[in-house]
């Protein structure tokens, strides 16, 4: 990480010299200049040219601290507060110093991404999976249609894979290379920011704009670093959907699809996968009272096997189309349906 100019300002000497001892002794990529009185502080920023600027009430307080220009600027609060007071940024001030260094420095890269894609506001992203438990229904195809979809848009999505072997590799190719064994230190990397944890473990594919991780989250890597992964995407605030397109294994995610507020369960029309989705309906009551069923159906071939459970959308696979033209193909056959869904989704609580 760049080394940052942090300025603190503070009426209460005793959390100063605490946190400026605790980032000398953590070696931490700032240099910090520490003030204890309104006058000494506006003479430095009117002089010095500073990354990031931490006060408290009574430092707000100052004539003209509002017009001072600096990177990110941030009230300590004894409660924190979502709202922004005076262009500055609320933290809780007294916490875990290793949590107040942390939002501190997401909010300073945060505030860098914001100016670097135009000033758009931050969003809090939205979860969705998809998942179906016979193979080859369309998952795959119809999680990377959502996230182009949001791209083409111009909006931000992430998109995880955990098929053993990853079919949508032949649609999104990873402009670095990454190896599955840097997220445990990524993520535990603590001088990190969020987004710069991102931009270590993650690729973005030139063609779509779709963010992913270019290896499978099989089983092993799932148990090891899911929640720290997802945590992760969320806490950069930049990504409309994180976009979860699972393997028919569905034992192995059992957990993670009951904490999913929205979740697409994709059928065939074939009487394998209307037996499938049958049982699965059946033994998870609670999953599938949030799930909304996907048929996808090939018109010339649709025989109507869905007559035990309720399909909430039709989308037409054309056999043609699924036998002899390639995955891209299929892709901009899908994109139409999720134009008209979404708005749908939107509207749904989570």
């Amino acid at each position: 990480m760049e080394t940052l100019s942090l300025v603190i300002a503070d009426s209460d000497s005793d959390f100063l010299y605490k946190l400026s001892k605790y980032i000398m002794d953590k070696q931490l990529s700032f240099e910090v200049a520490i003030f204890s009185e309104q006058k000494s502080l506006l003479d430095y920023l009117k002089s010095t040219k500073s990354n990031i600027l931490i006060v408290d009430e009574y430092f707000l307080s100052a004539d003209n601290l509002k017009n001072i220009s600096v990177d990110s600027k941030i009230l300590m609060s004894v409660e924190k507060l979502e709202n922004k007071k005076d262009g500055f940024n609320r933290i809780k001030k007294y916490q875990r110093l290793d949590n107040f260094i942390n939002e501190i420095i997401d909010i300073y890269f945060n505030a860098e991404i914001n100016a670097i894609m135009g000033g758009i506001e931050l969003v809090n992203t939205k979860t969705v999976s998809f998942y179906s438990p016979s193979g080859g229904a369309g998952c795959t195809a119809l999680s990377l249609s959502l996230a182009i979809n949001t791209t083409v848009n111009k909006e931000s999505a992430f998109y995880i894979n955990f098929e053993k072997h990853n079919s949508s590799l032949s649609v999104l190719k990873p402009n670095k290379i990454i190896s599955p064994n840097d997220i445990k230190s990524v993520l535990e990397n603590e001088t990190l920011s969020a987004l710069e944890k991102m931009a270590e473990i993650s690729t973005v594919d030139e063609n779509t704009g779709v963010t992913f991780f270019p290896f499978p989250l099989t089983k092993e890597r799932y148990f090891l670093h899911f929640n720290g992964l997802v945590n992760l995407i969320k806490n950069t605030q930049i990504f409309k959907y994180l976009i979860l397109d699972f393997s028919t294994n569905f034992a192995e995610y059992e957990n993670i699809l009951k904490d999913i507020p929205k979740n697409f369960l994709i059928a065939k029309d074939d009487k394998y996968s209307a037996v499938k989705i049958s049982q699965f309906l059946s033994e998870n009551i609670n999953l599938a009272s949030k799930s909304k069923i996907i048929l996808n159906f090939n018109k010339s071939g649709f025989e109507k096997h869905i007559n035990k459970f309720k399909v909430d959308y039709f989308i037409e696979d054309s056999k043609d189309l699924r036998e002899n033209e390639s995955f891209k193909m299929k892709l901009q056959t899908f994109r139409g349906f999720f134009s008209e869904i979404e708005d749908s989704k939107e509207n749904r609580s989570d």
